[in-house]
């Protein structure tokens, strides 16, 4: 029904639908699989060998009539995510029901976290059947066409708020070491018991190629903003390697045209620098006990990166532009412009500019200045 149906309307009731039924049946639930199913009766001759160790071996718990229908549905709608390739266009609602379903509660999440449920959606962005015994491969389709052609923006905006919400609800290596600071967006309590990320779905999710597209892709940014944020919060390594992914991500959009002085796709360009660039932003906005550090390094490469574009107007003017209204936005970040060893690399690009601005033709109606942004002068 939720995939099948041509009607969308009638697919929306229908998750909405199994959403309330999950929720009035939650509070039941065990979510153990070491519980005696009652589908198993004890009068049954033939188990697999599996069945029988673990009926003579585990003591049997009470088990509610409702403690294994809500497993019993999710696991049917699980198996039927390798056909959400052949219902790609349809596949709204049923990521939405999954989705809906782990904001009920940690252990509703944790038990689709144990069923391998990340690296399915992993796999499925990637072209791929998701079958999470299977060594991640990363399809270069993926990047030629961007993760929303296959499920449409709709789709994807549920099935990335719905793996971000297990993401944020898994350890990171920060919090693993001092489990009382938790990032703000973890989606436990300190009461909660740890849930850790499986190797084989870190390993898929922050594939650089496929986390690159994630970056790129703009079907749900605050989903992505949000895995960021969780795997950056306490731990400098980690954001550098996801700052250095994201500069490098920046070269591809405007390498075709470098040289130009005024490229014809200015805006779509434009565009793009920019959405990347909301990463870098959110990065250097982590309020931790290493933020001032973080923004130091962060801009450092930053910078850099904006210093190789001297030769190319349009980005570096949207760079600038950007490094101009954060510094407006943090005080982290004037802070860090205002330090004397950063003068000689800004006056770098102040020379940069005005020669740009002197090349630029007399109506072009565009020019770059630094005015706005506190920076030291060189001595």
């Amino acid at each position: 029904m939720l995939l099948k149906c041509p009607h969308a309307e009638f697919r929306n009731r229908f998750a909405l639908l199994l959403v309330d039924c999950c929720k009035v049946l939650a509070a039941d639930e065990l979510y153990d699989t070491d519980v005696v199913s009652p589908a198993s009766p004890s009068n049954v001759l033939v188990l697999s060998e599996q069945q029988e160790e673990r009926t003579s071996t585990v003591e049997s718990k009470p088990v509610t009539r409702s403690a294994t229908i809500i497993r019993r549905l999710v696991n049917s709608i699980l198996s039927s995510l390798g056909e959400c390739r052949y219902f790609s266009r349809q596949t709204e609602q049923y990521f939405m029901f999954l989705s809906h379903f782990g904001r009920i509660g940690i252990h509703e999440r944790k038990y689709l976290i144990q069923k391998g449920l990340i690296s399915m959606l992993v796999q499925l962005l990637n072209g791929e059947s998701p079958d999470i015994s299977r060594e991640f491969l990363f399809n270069k389709r993926t990047r030629t066409n961007g993760l929303s052609s296959i499920f449409g923006v709709s789709a994807s905006h549920h099935l990335l708020e719905l793996l971000s919400l297990l993401v944020v609800t898994c350890e990171t290596t920060s919090s693993q070491k001092n489990s009382d600071v938790l990032p703000p967006t973890m989606m436990r309590s300190k009461s909660d018991s740890p849930i850790e990320l499986p190797v084989r779905d870190r390993d898929k999710l922050f594939h650089r190629e496929f986390f690159a597209c994630l970056i790129h892709d703009d079907s749900n940014s605050l989903a992505i903003q949000s895995i960021l944020s969780h795997w950056c919060w306490e731990n400098m390594h980690v954001t550098l390697n996801f700052t250095d992914t994201i500069i490098k991500e920046l070269t591809p959009i405007y390498s075709t045209s470098m040289g130009t002085l005024m490229p014809p796709n200015t805006a779509n360009r434009s565009q793009l620098i920019e959405k990347l660039l909301v990463s870098i932003e959110t990065i250097v906005s982590i309020s931790d006990s290493i933020h001032q550090e973080r923004v130091n390094e962060v801009m450092k490469k930053f910078l850099r990166h904006v210093q190789s574009l001297m030769k190319d107007y349009e980005p570096a003017s949207v760079c600038l532009n950007f490094l101009t209204a954060l510094g407006q936005k943090l005080d982290s970040v004037n802070r860090w412009g205002q330090r004397e060893d950063n003068g000689t690399e800004v006056e770098k690009i102040r020379n940069a500019i005005t020669e740009w601005n002197a090349r630029l033709p007399p109506h072009a109606g565009v020019s770059i200045t630094l005015a706005d942004v506190k920076v030291s002068p060189m001595n």
